[in-house]
């Protein structure tokens, strides 16, 4: 059974806590020395005392009676077992009981201690494990908060052994909460005011630098429609001025799809020939219609021409209401005379009646007064109702209203003019041609006219096969285009026509050189190249949509300034060579085996008969492998059997083999040259893969580090703007593929090498004076501040706050504008600010000529409303002496106009006079002067 003490040591080491806490009442147990080791008993190297244990199994009253023990200067609270640890450490390295540990944890760190002091926050164990890393790794949230008040917080940002800081232990351990709280109180740190102001300082620079080189903007559909508007409105009223009807805005689209969107081209052809333009674009010059047509040229529905109000009415066939029509056109008369007339001729009243009202309003309504005025006389206006409501004869009206006491005669006159109203204003089939109308569409060019059903079949066809731009006229050899308002909904279905604008700005961007489609799946934004202030596309072909995807502007392949579309080709190329031999794999350990078997195929040869590698390290040609015996020549690989004199000797091969050494010396040279070329392709394959795997894993880092950001602002701190992670991620991600590049551009510029480095020149920012830079030293420093950055942020737990991340983040764009400057020679951000300060004439609305498109912009302003590109400033003269006096200054009349009237001449104007009359009214605008001569 044992002594209650050894009953009590084995309870302690063993985890049996209720015999220990039972047994722990008995006067010999309290007699135990705090500080024994009680594991020497056991033959075991752990080192633990009776504190360690009681620490670790969260034993409060055992505890507190070890620190009252002796008057409390006898327990030790900085004795270290055999890992390292304190009984601090063994009181955070379990899990169980946290609020009795964190309760434990405050009375400890509340003890004086004893001979060797107290407690000692700042102790390690052997895994370089702080109090903070055990608390954060057993989930103990409550210690690790109360820890990091007392001081432990610059703990937080420290690694242990394995690589860890305390978040990423409590990652590791499955304590997401805790590891986003601690990660919150090193990123999110409580910032002076200094730091902030630098922090967002930074930041600005960061929004500023990218905007300043960005070469490329982001559009999405609704902003490519608008450029499209505005390049169509903008050509428009350089072709028709302010006229901007439909018919001339489609007629300006359709002439820049014919020229591919290049206003210059357009300018130009329509300056030399508008008729030849127009032919081209499928469109005529004057936008009217050339010709009218009443049925469909397909199925050959159609209506009748028009008809006049006679025409329309159907011929009377009964004789006698035809007789009374004519007796009625000859002279007008009424019911009383018509019935005199024609009662004398034998027929009887009541027919005679009838055939009066109908020949009447045939009469009236086949009449040039056929279009009545509503009767005013409130008695036939009265009349007129009766007669709407329901058909009645002259004896009903009578009957009706001389009941309301009207005179008889009026009544009969009153009647007449009602009825004629009426029926002139009627619909009835007996009387009018009710055939439904086909719904007819015209093209105004060319007056071509088909119903609306084959105009909706002919479309639907066009637009599901795609052929948005090439839908011409249906009729046979006619090339004018269809209209986009025919192209439209109700005419065709709204899917149909949604599909068609799709289609279209498709084609629009397709066709402009300065427009690009995204090319990543899924992504509907397309790339504007941006214009300089002379109107020369800014230096860069890196576009970024604004969606997070990066590509070639020129390839649509993966993005690889510095070096040319040409050389990344060639890369990829022999990349996938290289890939092939070894599987296709693409990972750090198919760099290795790349290297092996470059190096074998450089070095070696495999015999010919058992395959195995051989290298040669003598001079002779006679080879003998050792695996199988076999013999032969190192020049032919052919049988050393067949060698002797045919072969010009034992030891010298001239057996042809295509282009290929014949002795020792060609052989060694050529064995050298594969060396080092292996040996290079070697070092440049290693590098550009180990950036380009740090990439495609950074890159999946993105979305999950945007979520942590968001947890550890939720935990610590609100309102706190997390762009800052994305920026740091979209830097270290451009950093990633410059520096892919890098290594790819030097690998191919080997002849060039000291020129490529001779030639680059870095010009300081602060001092404005060039300053030597060599393109390794530019590539180590891109490199040094991409690593940094990477190092920060491309973790599974963060360790710097948010100020670092910011710093290093500005760091790393500085490297790489600094290396793209230099390599690709573009302007510097202080030229690119002082020529848009130079190009600011946003307040100048006077008129200018565009220096790329010759487009005279009216209203002034900062850009050519017409092709974008940027007003030149203006050129102002140095000092007072060089300014034009108001005497100097030539008059209008005394321009040379002498180019112009050229280019008038040239367009069929041949009245010299005339044309420089209209210049001069014009001040020069050759537009304008064609409007006068016109």
């Amino acid at each position: 059974m044992g002594t209650t003490q050894s009953r009590f040591i084995d309870g302690m080491v063993r985890g049996n806590l209720q015999n220990v806490k039972d047994l722990w009442k008995g006067a010999s147990v309290r007699e135990l020395d705090p500080n024994q080791d009680l594991n020497h008993s056991l033959n075991r190297e752990i080192k633990n005392t009776i504190f360690h244990y009681a620490c670790y199994h969260a034993l409060t009253t055992i505890v507190r009676d070890l620190l009252m023990a002796g008057g409390g200067s006898y327990t030790s609270v900085r004795i270290k077992n055999a890992a390292g640890q304190t009984p601090v450490h063994c009181l955070l390295s379990n899990h169980t009981a946290a609020q009795e540990r964190l309760n434990i944890l405050k009375e400890l760190l509340q003890y004086r201690g004893g001979e060797d002091g107290p407690v000692n926050l700042n102790e390690k164990d052997n895994e370089e494990n702080t109090m903070l890393h055990l608390a954060a790794s057993n989930g103990l949230k409550e210690c690790s908060l109360f820890l990091i008040n007392r001081g432990l917080g610059r703990f937080l940002d420290q690694e242990n052994k394995p690589g860890n800081t305390p978040a990423a232990e409590a990652e590791s351990n499955g304590y997401r909460e805790l590891a986003a709280e601690m990660e919150g109180f090193i990123v999110f740190v409580e910032e002076t005011a200094n730091v902030t102001n630098r922090t967002n300082f930074f930041l600005d620079e960061i929004k500023a630098e990218n905007k300043a080189y960005e070469t490329h903007s982001g559009m999405r559909l609704q902003d490519i429609r608008n450029k499209k508007d505005q390049m169509v409105v903008a050509v428009s009223s350089f072709l028709y001025g302010n006229d901007i009807s439909p018919e001339k805005l489609f007629n300006a689209e359709c002439l820049l799809q014919a020229y591919q969107w290049n206003t210059a081209s357009l300018q130009q052809a329509w300056l030399t020939n508008s008729q030849q333009a127009c032919f081209k674009a499928g469109i005529t010059l004057d936008c009217k219609r050339s010709g009218s047509g009443y049925k469909c040229l397909t199925c050959g529905e159609g209506n009748e021409p028009e008809a006049s109000p006679a025409e329309r009415r159907q011929p009377l066939t009964d004789p006698l209401e035809a007789e009374i029509s004519n007796s009625l056109q000859k002279s007008p008369k009424n019911l009383g005379q018509i019935l005199r007339e024609f009662r004398v001729k034998g027929h009887n009243p009541g027919k005679i009646m009838k055939a009066f009202n109908k020949a009447q309003a045939w009469v009236m309504s086949s009449s040039a007064e056929t279009k009545q005025q509503p009767p005013t006389d409130p008695l036939e206006a009265e009349i007129a109702a009766s007669l709407k409501k329901s058909p009645k004869n002259l004896g009903q009206i009578l009957t009706q209203f001389r009941a309301k006491g009207h005179n008889p005669g009026k009544i009969m006159k009153a009647y007449n003019k009602a009825q004629a109203w009426v029926m002139s204003s009627s619909t009835e089939p007996e009387l009018l041609d009710d055939k439904p109308k086909i719904n007819l569409i015209q093209m105004n060019a060319c007056g071509h006219t088909f119903c609306s059903t084959c105009w909706k079949r002919y479309l639907e066809v066009k637009i599901k096969d795609g052929q948005v731009q090439s839908i011409i006229c249906p009729a046979f050899k006619c090339n004018h285009r269809v209209p986009s308002s025919i192209i439209d909904y109700p005419l065709v279905d709204k899917n149909k026509a949604k599909r068609y604008m799709k289609f279209e700005l498709r084609d629009f961007v397709k066709e402009n050189d300065d427009l690009q489609w995204c090319p990543a799946p899924g992504c509907d934004v397309a790339v504007c190249r941006k214009i300089g202030t002379d109107g020369k596309a800014i230096v860069g072909n890196t576009a970024d949509c604004g969606d997070g995807h990066f590509f070639c502007f020129e390839c649509k392949g993966e993005p690889h300034e510095p070096c040319s579309c040409d050389e990344w080709t060639k890369w990829q190329e022999e990349c996938k060579t290289v890939s092939q031999k070894l599987g296709g794999a693409d990972s750090k350990q198919d760099a290795a085996s790349m290297a092996t078997m470059l190096w074998l195929q450089s070095n070696t040869k495999q015999c010919p008969k058992c395959k195995s590698n051989i290298q040669k390290n003598e001079g002779c040609n006679h080879m003998t492998c050792r695996s199988c015996r076999h013999e032969f020549c190192w020049i032919c690989m052919a049988t050393w059997s067949t060698h002797g004199s045919k072969t010009g000797g034992f030891y010298k091969c001239n057996v042809f083999k295509g282009a290929g050494p014949t002795d020792n010396r060609g052989e060694s040279a050529l064995a050298k040259k594969k060396l080092e070329d292996s040996k290079r392709f070697i070092h440049f394959i290693e590098r550009f893969k180990a950036h380009n795997d740090s990439k495609k894993l950074e890159q999946k880092m993105v979305n999950s580090a945007k979520t942590r950001i968001e947890e550890m602002q939720k935990a610590t701190v609100k309102n706190v703007d997390t762009i800052f992670v994305q920026i740091a991620f979209r830097e270290l991600y451009w950093n990633r593929i410059v520096l892919c590049a890098s290594y790819v551009k030097k690998y191919y510029s080997k002849n060039a090498a000291n020129h490529l480095s001779k030639s680059l020149m870095v010009r300081s920012e602060r001092k404005n004076a060039f300053l030597p830079g060599n393109f390794d030293d530019l590539q180590a420093s891109l490199e040094t501040a991409t690593e940094a950055l990477s190092g920060a942020i491309a973790r599974k737990r963060w360790k710097s706050t948010r100020a670092r991340v910011v710093q290093l983040t500005h760091a790393a764009q500085q490297a790489r504008n600094q290396f793209l400057n230099a390599t690709l020679q573009r302007k510097k951000k202080s030229e690119v600010k002082k020529q848009e300060r130079k190009a600011s004439l946003k307040t100048d609305r006077t008129s200018f000529e565009c220096s790329r498109c010759t487009y005279l912009n009216k209203n002034g302003g900062s850009e050519c409303k017409l092709c974008g590109a940027k007003r030149e400033a203006k050129k102002k003269p140095r000092n007072a002496a060089q300014k034009p006096s108001k005497s100097s200054t030539p008059s209008t009349s005394a321009v040379d106009y002498s180019k112009q009237i050229t280019l008038l001449m040239s367009m069929g104007f041949d009245d010299v006079s005339k044309i420089n009359k209209a210049l001069i009214a014009s001040g020069g605008d050759v537009e304008a002067a064609v409007q006068r001569l016109v």
